[in-house]
């Protein structure tokens, strides 16, 4: 099967902001360690919970929320062990037999494990979000199980299936004592990206459209006024918490410090076309500088810098 080159680069965008810049040469399985979820679940609220990234490649925030009668899982991990593993997580805070899972975008790392979840679980989705796991997510599975022997292992019974619950536009989820909206936000970092708010706890998993002192993964042809709006979508929901797809939480103030930052970095890159360097010399020139200004950063700047000056420039 030769995989288009879109469903690679879907991959390989996913999660760039928890790639460290590997030693040049360094065989797959040192760029990319076993992508396992692992406890303890961390409490944030009330019904809120969250799997926390271990900062490891492709090991996203799970998020899981408790109501009285039912309860959510946001995102899978990849594989339908790591499913399994988050439903011990599950047995450990639940014990309601009515079971929901979604996810915030389409991307193995968030949706391949949904083969783990039992029968009876309802799946749901947005139109988007369906739409885009059934254009492009069989052939994001191969891409990623072809990265290392171990990533195929884990994704190897990885089945997706259509969604019991499609929504549009907005879903309110009542659990039994909690409501959770589940927003469509995107196109952003995917075209089917979903937040979703756990109202009374104020808790947000925003997904990959949220990086914490990292840079977001723009996907190729994306735009970055779309992502101003999804971001403005999130702010518009009042959060107190925000979980994004990897990295460190925080509060709503980390959505604001995203728009600053891609507001400063666009004025940045029309300085230096203005001066007449190329898209590439643009990105090489603001990677050297946002090293020296944030070393504490992941040093994955190359991977995410010039898809976003490709998107600035092409605006």
């Amino acid at each position: 099967m030769s995989l288009p080159r879109s469903a690679l680069l879907a991959v390989l965008l996913a999660v760039p902001a928890l790639v460290t810049q590997p030693v040049a040469g360094a065989p797959p399985a040192e760029r990319f360690p076993p992508p396992l979820v692992h406890p303890p679940l961390v409490v944030l609220g009330r019904h809120a919970f969250v799997l926390p990234d271990p900062e490891v490649v492709f090991v996203p925030n799970i998020g899981i929320v408790v109501g009285e009668t039912g309860t959510l899982v946001v995102d899978t991990g990849v594989g339908p062990r790591n499913a399994r593993a988050v439903l011990r997580e599950v047995a450990r805070v639940s014990a309601n037999r009515r079971l929901y899972v979604t996810a915030t975008h389409s991307h193995p790392d968030h949706l391949s494990g949904l083969a783990g979840f039992p029968a009876g679980t309802t799946f749901i989705a947005s139109r988007a979000l369906r739409d885009e796991a059934q254009a492009d997510g069989p052939a994001g599975i191969e891409a990623m199980a072809r990265l290392t022997p171990v990533m195929r292992g884990l994704l190897r019974d990885a089945r997706l299936r259509p969604p019991d619950l499609v929504f549009e536009g907005e879903h309110r989820l009542d659990l039994g004592g909690v409501t959770v909206r589940l927003v469509s936000v995107g196109p952003a970092h995917s075209r089917g990206d979903t937040a979703v708010l756990v109202e009374g706890d104020g808790v947000l998993y925003a997904g990959d459209v949220v990086m914490n002192r990292r840079f977001p993964s723009v996907p190729p042809g994306g735009r970055i006024a779309d992502w101003y709006r999804a971001l403005d979508r999130l702010t518009a929901l009042g959060p107190r918490t925000v979980v994004p797809g990897h990295g460190p939480l925080g509060d709503a103030s980390i959505i604001t410090a995203q728009r600053t930052m891609l507001q400063a970095l666009e004025r940045r890159v029309r300085v230096l076309r203005q001066s007449g360097l190329g898209a590439a010399r643009v990105a090489a020139q603001v990677e050297r500088e946002y090293r020296q200004r944030h070393p504490e950063w992941k040093a994955t700047f190359p991977n995410e810098i010039p898809p976003i000056v490709a998107a600035m420039i092409d605006e």
